[in-house]
């Protein structure tokens, strides 16, 4: 199953459904560092490019990074350095306003991988951070930019992975070639 973002749900998501950590990257990733070297979480998840750069610019290690090549929706050229922190990088085409099984698939294979893996998305990876949530284990950190203001960090709990579950339930199921089973 593939699914599609519902029209009455847009509002909600595009709202921090997290710690928002507000400033600029310089200000931001120091705090991320901070809280990283206290929780000690047994993976960094980041969704968005800039959020992706920043951590790895930075020197933080970023587990599993998800990237569109866009800021903003207005398309980027990826770093050399970005592609360089990782030991492995798949492609995978995941549409506007959706969450494809092909996406779910390599998050889940790469939220198991001990390297640092890099998923590169043929068309946008925002709603990406839902099935990160999912796959993710207990304690796990997932990091994503909110435009204009900083980043939004989300520390994986049973409550916050049964919060994204509720929400999840209500995208709109649209059968796929490959059905995959989420929760």
């Amino acid at each position: 199953m593939c699914f599609k973002l519902p029209e009455d749900l847009r509002p909600l998501l595009s709202k921090p459904l997290g710690v928002l950590i507000e400033g600029p990257p310089e200000y931001t990733m120091s705090n991320l560092r901070r809280i990283i070297s206290e929780l000690n979480p047994p993976k960094i998840i980041t969704v968005g490019d800039m959020v992706t750069f920043n951590a790895v610019h930075s020197g933080i290690d970023v587990g599993l990074g998800i990237i569109d090549r866009k800021n903003l929706r207005k398309k980027i050229a990826l770093p050399h350095e970005i592609l360089k922190a990782f030991s492995h990088v798949f492609v995978a085409s995941n549409p506007p306003g959706m969450i494809t099984c092909e996406a779910i698939r390599y998050i889940r294979e790469a939220i198991r991988i001990d390297d640092p893996t890099l998923i590169v998305i043929d068309g946008e990876e925002d709603l990406l951070v839902i099935p990160s949530i999912l796959e993710s284990s207990t304690n796990s950190i997932i990091v994503y930019g909110q435009p204009y203001r900083g980043i939004v960090l989300i520390t994986i709990t049973e409550e916050i992975r049964e919060n994204y579950k509720q929400i999840m339930r209500k995208f709109i199921v649209i059968p796929c070639r490959n059905p995959i089973k989420i929760f």
